[in-house]
Parts: structure tokens; C-alpha cells; sequence
């Protein structure tokens, strides 16, 4: 396919999700060690919401720079320690939102959705339900990939069966909550609890999000405690040496809840910034939790700090991929998608998102060019 043909696919895809006036996306960003990936998983997650109502807040930690522009939906604030901010970045943009907003959605800034009236639908769950994730299905995408390279159709039926199930797909918590099977202390049984959820505004207000999961997690607990699964062992296994804290917030968000949670059926991608092997999402919970429960201080933002964050800049420092490690045609995709951010290509093409798509395109001939197959 010609780089015009390329372009003219991807500008179809853009600007189709559906908007309402009175939900709003939020989301964060942070990225420390500069994972090319990452960035570039940013950049096309923004390109597909950036038409919608959406606050972000990048992160910028310690010395390191920051990497998103400014803009009346994209703020900046810096803190000094490496630690898992997300819930509190999420707590802080609604807490100072506008009053007009009564759906909020709060996204990993990494994912996309195949269902164009997923906001749509969120809000008319969100008129009957308090909690939900607007996604049923979701999936792990591979390298360089924007869609999945199997059949979604040929497994959604053994899904939730850990012994048949495609490794890289899932059914959302919420959706498999209606059946029962969201109970069941095998993650791939009881869905998955990422990625994306929805609340009326004033359940956040209420209890804001649990912000003490500093090495991540948080989904799980919101999950569980949005459920009415207090305690579970999910989450026992896991925070045990600060399960009261974590009980005990669980406690106050299920009170507002109500346990009213639902979903929206479609599917959701997961853009690859990293291998999944990586993440050991048990293991570094673990092992940080007694250090995190005895983390009590704040900065002006409201960020958590500390005085020894070394363990989770060794995590951090194993989970990432390298600026090095990266090949030339990925180097050259994000030089063309930023050189459009303020020379004069940006006002020719539509600005940094769209020239990334160019210069993806180029990335994607010399692959074609090498005979990789990347997928």
C-alpha cells in the first residue's frame, strides 16, 4: 500500500468516536526513562480521543524532561519521587473540573477502541449503574501492531477459560460481574480490571480513587471494592501487609457504588510499549507494599513522596524499553511526528499526531523494505 493510501486509511480513523456534552476522559502520563514506545502509544491513543471532552496530566519526575506540549487539556505539574502517581493525577484533574461534567472516564493513555459510540454508551450505562468499564472485551496488541492479528470472533467463546483462552484477550471485569464469574479468584476467570472504567462524578467526589497502590494495582482494588468483594483474595494475596487500609477504603467506595456496576460491549486494544513479561504485576506488589504502607507524605500537588524510591526506579528500570534499544525506521517514525509539532510541515499535515502517522508509514515501509516481520 502507496504512503497516500496509508494516509488516506488513517484519516478516516480519525475523529469517529462519538462525544457527549457532560462526560469528559481523563488520563496521565509519565515516562521517566524516555520509552520511545510509550510515547508513541500516547501519541496514538491522543490522536483518537483529542476530539472528544479530555484532561491530561503529564507527569514529569525528578530531572527527567517533559515530553507532551501544553495545551488547555493537556497540563504539566513535576514531583520528585518515581512512584505509581496514576491514582492521584486521576484525583486531581477531577477534583478541579467544571461542574458541567457528570461522566467521568478515566483512561490508561496506551489504549483504543473499536466501538466508535463507547462514550455514548457509557453515559446510558452510567444512567442505571454507577461503575463501569465502557469495553467487554479487550486485548493485548503486539509490536508495532494497531489491531489485532487473530480472529477476536473464534475466541470470545473460551474467553474466560484459562486453559483455552487466546493468552493475549480477556473479558472485562464488569462484563463477566453480570454472570457471577467475576467473583472467582482466578484473574483469568474473573476479567480483567483494567485499561478503562467510567463513574458518575459524584461517586468520585464521594471516595476518591484508592491512591496508596504506589507500584501499581489500583485497578484491582477498585475493581473488587466496586463489586462488593471485600475481602477477596486477589487483594489479600497481594496488599497483604496494608490490607486494612485497603479494606477499609474498599469499604467506603462499595457504600457509594452501591455494587451498581456495568459495561459496554466492544472491544478495546491495549498498544504494546513493552513486554507483559515485565510487568510482574504480583510480584512487585508484593514486595513494595511494606515499604509503600509506611509512605505518608505529600508535595503540594498532592503526590505521594518519599525519601527512598529505589525500588521502584529498579522496576521501572527493568519494565521500560530502552531509548537505545530501539530500531532506526522506529527513530525515524518520531522525528518526522515531532518535527510537525512547530515547523511548518504541522500546519500542512495537522500538527504532531498526524505527521507520527507519517513517519510510522515510513517505519512500516523499511520493515516491508528488511523483510521483518515484526507481528
Amino acid at each position: 500500500m502507496s504512503i497516500k493510501d496509508t494516509l488516506k486509511n488513517n484519516l478516516l480513523y480519525v475523529n469517529k468516536h462519538k462525544t457527549h456534552s457532560e462526560a469528559i476522559i481523563i488520563a496521565c502520563y509519565f515516562n521517566p526513562q524516555n520509552n520511545p514506545y510509550r510515547l508513541k502509544a500516547f501519541n496514538t491513543f491522543y490522536e483518537s480521543i483529542k476530539h472528544l471532552n479530555h484532561h491530561i496530566i503529564e507527569c514529569v519526575i525528578g530531572d527527567s524532561k517533559a515530553q507532551l506540549e501544553t495545551s488547555k487539556n493537556i497540563s504539566r505539574i513535576k514531583t520528585k519521587n518515581l512512584l505509581w502517581h496514576k491514582e492521584s493525577l486521576l484525583n486531581k484533574i477531577v477534583k478541579d473540573l467544571p461542574s458541567k461534567y457528570k461522566y467521568i472516564f478515566w483512561l490508561d493513555a496506551d489504549v483504543i477502541f473499536a466501538n466508535k459510540n463507547w462514550l455514548i454508551e457509557g453515559v446510558e450505562a452510567l444512567k442505571t449503574n454507577n461503575i463501569i468499564q465502557p469495553f467487554e472485551y479487550c486485548v493485548h496488541l503486539e509490536k508495532y501492531e494497531t489491531k489485532p492479528n487473530f480472529n477476536l470472533d473464534e475466541w470470545r467463546e473460551n474467553v474466560s477459560d484459562p486453559k483455552s483462552r487466546h493468552p493475549r484477550m480477556w473479558k472485562s471485569f464488569c462484563s463477566n460481574n453480570a454472570s457471577g464469574l467475576s467473583k472467582d479468584d482466578n484473574y483469568d476467570k474473573h476479567g480483567h480490571v483494567g485499561f478503562a472504567w467510567g463513574a458518575r462524578r459524584e461517586i468520585l467526589e464521594a471516595v476518591p480513587l484508592y491512591d496508596r497502590a504506589l507500584v501499581g494495582g489500583a485497578d484491582h482494588i477498585i475493581a473488587h471494592a466496586a463489586a462488593g468483594h471485600i475481602p477477596h483474595s486477589c487483594i489479600t494475596k497481594s496488599f497483604t501487609d496494608d490490607i486494612y487500609a485497603v479494606n477499609e477504603w474498599s469499604r467506603k467506595f462499595y457504600a457509594v457504588g452501591k455494587g451498581k456496576i456495568g459495561y459496554v460491549k466492544g472491544d478495546l486494544y491495549h498498544i504494546w510499549h513493552g513486554d507483559l513479561k515485565d510487568r510482574q504485576y504480583l510480584k512487585r506488589i508484593q514486595e513494595f507494599t511494606p515499604i509503600s504502607k509506611d509512605i505518608t507524605d505529600k508535595d503540594a500537588n498532592g503526590l505521594h513522596i518519599t525519601k527512598d524510591d529505589t525500588y521502584v526506579k529498579e522496576y521501572f528500570n527493568k519494565r521500560e524499553v530502552k531509548p537505545d534499544n530501539y530500531d532506526n525506521s522506529f527513530v525515524e517514525s518520531l522525528v518526522v511526528g515531532y518535527a510537525t509539532d512547530s515547523m511548518f510541515t504541522g500546519n500542512l499535515i495537522g500538527g504532531n499526531p498526524l505527521g507520527a502517522m507519517m513517519g510510522e508509514m515510513l517505519a512500516d515501509e523499511s520493515k516491508e523494505d528488511n523483510n521483518e516481520n515484526f507481528s
